[in-house]
């Protein structure tokens, strides 16, 4: 397994695999729920920051500390591609994500841009600035118009994907510590959710670009999100290693997990 701090963990599209990502500089691949080790990608990267499946379930993207992007063959360990393009010191690649058709990547960076990448032509297509802090994750909706964006900086961006252009921004994380973390798209696409270090979850509807509602059980940071495929439950993690399981449509969770003895950084 792991010899230090994981990051990133995430599902195959089939939940066949868990792909896991951290500190130490290997990227794992195992069999679930069996637990056993299906590849072990080592490389002499020092850190992965952010992972991902393609959607054929084929291909691991992972994010580096040294700005670099790895694209990994699932059934062979192999490597397919890398990306080179973001940049700066102690800066790294904190989110990555396919698009729906697997030819295009997005990615977030500490060098406070977000970019759009031609698998194809193996290089960037469009690099989307106006944050000003670095960026923590993104999302691309499922439609595959529309990328959102979020930073350190308290806000969350809007893109047209097609064209790179600035659509919109939603201002409502407040406060000294009001980092955005993590924001998913609902399955519909008509919806976003937000955490933040401001201790609360926030649900934002796409087309009015206004707030419908905020969640504020946590009673620290909150770091992580995932939502399952209907977007009627989602998991939130938060700085106590707290997991709390809501119903979107509810006002408290369901119930909370405390297993972990340090922050949840990823959920999947």
């Amino acid at each position: 397994g792991h010899s230090s701090f994981v990051r990133a963990v995430n599902f195959s599209p089939n939940g066949n695999l868990l792909v896991t990502g951290g500190w130490s500089s290997d990227v794992i691949l195992w069999h679930f729920p069996e637990g056993q080790i299906y590849h072990s990608l080592k490389q002499e990267y020092r850190s992965c920051y952010s992972l991902n499946f393609s959607h054929d379930g084929q291909k691991v993207v992972a994010g580096y500390d040294n700005n670099l992007i790895i694209i990994w063959d699932v059934k062979t360990g192999n490597i397919c591609q890398k990306l080179e393009g973001h940049t700066g010191v102690f800066t790294g690649v904190n989110a990555v994500t396919f698009s729906q058709n697997d030819q295009f990547l997005i990615s977030g960076g500490g060098d406070k841009t977000v970019r759009v990448w031609s698998l194809k032509k193996n290089k960037e297509i469009y690099i989307l600035r106006g944050h000003n802090r670095w960026i923590s994750w993104v999302s691309l909706s499922p439609n595959n118009d529309m990328i959102a964006s979020s930073s350190a900086d308290k806000i969350i961006k809007l893109w047209d994907f097609q064209t790179g252009n600035e659509i919109a921004t939603l201002d409502g994380h407040k406060g000294m510590f009001a980092g955005v973390n993590q924001i998913q798209f609902t399955p519909d696409g008509q919806s976003l959710l937000s955490v933040s270090d401001d201790y609360t979850i926030k649900l934002w509807n796409i087309n009015t670009r206004k707030e419908l509602k905020t969640w504020k059980d946590h009673e620290t940071f909150v770091y992580s999100l995932a939502i399952n495929n209907n977007g009627k439950i989602f998991a939130t993690g938060d700085g106590n290693g707290t997991i709390k399981i809501w119903n979107i449509n509810q006002e408290s969770p369901l119930f909370s997990i405390k297993e972990h003895q340090s922050a949840i950084h990823s959920l999947a």
